[in-house]
């Protein structure tokens, strides 16, 4: 009968889109290196040594071999070294990757996808921050947004904040690192650790859809009014 017809296309439409629209990936955002698992790691002294511009693209290598791009809208990096060229909260002997003031971007394209990916991060200038992070896939379609707060010291323990998402389908090609708030209104000036990355492991989070962004409270941005690098200066001036 037409309607016993009509009834089984539905149906058979219905397993249709079923298999060809599979569920939505999860994305989350994550705070600490440990939430990546086991990872890989790209590190910045492999641009060259440190108190030398370098213009953007820059090829890089992770330790595990994948081959990426870092690039800025600004153009260019520099490669400081905590404590001896940068004075912040990073942990000794970590090489960072900094916008030399040009920003607003620290984007990192890589070979291949991953599930998940991270770095520390910090403000150039004193004080409280926001950094964001936002991750693409190779199509160039924005998986997700996150956001968290920090405070940028000098203190150099390693205290600077971490900032990475993670997608249950390892999709990511692109990330996007910036601030959204920064002492005196600097968001170009900052700079990122390590990046950490990693293959698998299913962790705890904060779920996102890919419009969403988590903003931890307390983002009022307070600064001190003094760069690291003119604070030292200063101090070997008057040790002179």
């Amino acid at each position: 009968m037409p309607t016993h017809k009509t009834s089984l296309y539905a149906a058979l439409t219905a397993a249709t889109v079923a298999l060809t629209n599979p569920a939505q990936a999860s994305i989350v955002g994550i705070n600490s290196d440990a939430s990546l698992g086991a990872f890989d790691s790209i590190t910045w002294s492999q641009i060259g040594p440190s108190n030398v511009t370098y213009t953007s693209p820059q090829n890089v290598v992770s330790n595990g071999g994948v081959h990426a791009t870092v690039t800025s809208a600004g153009n260019q990096f520099q490669t400081p070294v905590q404590p001896d060229d940068w004075s912040g909260n990073f942990a000794s002997g970590t090489t960072a990757l900094w916008t030399f003031h040009g920003g607003p971007d620290i984007t990192i394209t890589l070979a291949q996808a991953t599930m998940g990916f991270g770095a520390q991060i910090q403000s150039d200038n004193y004080g409280l921050f926001t950094a964001q992070i936002k991750a693409f896939n190779a199509r160039g379609s924005l998986l997700g947004t996150y956001t968290e707060n920090g405070t940028s010291t000098r203190d150099g323990d390693g205290s600077a904040i971490f900032i990475g998402l993670l997608d249950d389908s390892a999709d990511i090609s692109k990330i996007v690192f910036n601030l959204t708030a920064a002492p005196g209104g600097t968001i170009s000036d900052f700079a990122i650790g390590s990046a950490e990355f990693s293959g698998g492991g299913a962790v705890a989070g904060v779920p996102l859809n890919p419009t969403s962004h988590l903003l931890l409270v307390g983002a009022v941005p307070v600064y001190y009014l003094m760069r690291r690098r003119k604070k030292k200066a200063l101090l070997q001036v008057n040790a002179a």
